[in-house]
């Protein structure tokens, strides 16, 4: 696996949530119609992720959903990888990465339907690229039992893919950098979760697939076939990380609690209670109790600039819940307004 060097000192927590742009209409019905598979099968599927479709823009020549905190580029010729970027002078070397979609795509012209979905129409399966609140969703739907059965996504080399006992994956980078005192140190963070694959028939039945992965491609087998009912739509959907706000009242009153010696489950309760949104994230919420336990009042006090408030954020890139903040000095926690 190959290593990059990055400068781990001041960095700042980015969550990489995707700006609503104006839909661009689709050039024709067959765009509407993959998005609207699409669609039911987010719908009627009980294992797929829901998340508002942010419609992106075209932009020299490429369709361009972006934000302040990140930018995904897809190119009107499925002849490129998805590109995933987020901002900062040090974000793209760590926590950039690229995405290919399956063979039976490439070389297709991409779409853009009513919806905001990408729509690429390929050999016997189209292609629906939609763009998310922290995240992206790759479905593909399959029109007829002499599709293939296997799809391909090509991911950078330097990344590790590691499947997990819940069909789900998640990806990682190795880095290196400098820590306060100007001593080395090595550490292996994620960069990237791609939820457990799912794939749905035309009835909205669930249809067996997995995951594997084979050097640097995560590979999703679909078992459809004779009997099924088609259209079928099957997707890795990709999550990058989250950031919700809590207004200068809400701050206090959790600081209260980390100076009274709260439990994190405790924590969790009035997190929830206080912060609505975050039962919207694809996160657990006793684990960000737990690292802001361990960040601690005075830190998330010094965040609270001006009583503005504080964004609680979470990205990849700082691994497993908590993580050091003498390297991440600004914190972890903690995005500026």
């Amino acid at each position: 696996m190959k290593k990059i060097k990055v400068a781990l000192v001041a960095l700042t927590t980015v969550s990489l949530v995707l700006a609503g742009t104006p839909a661009i209409a689709a050039e024709d019905d067959l765009a509407g119609d993959a998005a609207q598979s699409v669609a039911a099968a987010v719908e009627n599927h009980p294992l797929a992720e829901d998340a508002e479709i942010i419609a992106p823009e075209a932009r020299d020549g490429v369709f361009v959903a972006d934000s302040e905190a990140a930018q995904i580029t897809v190119p009107r010729t499925v002849d490129m990888p998805i590109d995933v970027s987020p901002t900062g002078h040090w974000a793209g070397a760590l926590t950039g990465i690229s995405v290919g979609l399956p063979e039976p795509v490439q070389g297709a012209a991409t779409e853009v339907a009513d919806d905001g979905s990408v729509v690429a129409d390929g050999d016997g399966v189209q292609a629906v690229v939609q763009t998310l609140e922290g995240g992206l969703r790759l479905s593909t739907v399959i029109d007829g039992p002499s599709a293939p059965t296997s799809f391909a996504y090509e991911l950078p080399e330097d990344l590790d893919i590691t499947l997990n006992e819940d069909g789900s994956a998640t990806l990682s980078r190795t880095a290196t950098g400098l820590d306060e005192e100007g001593n080395e140190v090595s550490f292996t963070a994620e960069v990237g979760y791609v939820g457990a694959p799912w794939a749905a028939d035309a009835d909205g039945s669930e249809i067996e697939t997995r995951y594997e992965v084979v050097g640097n491609e995560l590979i999703q087998y679909v078992e459809h076939g004779p009997g099924t009912s088609y259209p079928v739509v099957a997707d890795p959907t990709f999550w990058w990380g989250w950031n919700v706000y809590a207004s200068n009242t809400v701050v206090s009153q959790i600081t209260k609690l980390l100076l009274g010696g709260s439990s994190a489950a405790l924590l969790a309760s009035r997190i929830t209670a206080l912060i609505p949104a975050v039962g919207t994230l694809t996160t657990n919420v006793i684990a960000l109790a737990g690292a802001l336990l361990a960040f601690g009042a005075a830190a998330i006090n010094a965040c609270n600039w001006n009583n503005r408030g504080v964004y609680f954020g979470h990205t990849w890139v700082t691994g497993v819940l908590p993580f050091a903040p003498s390297i991440v000095r600004n914190g972890y926690f903690c995005v500026p307004n």
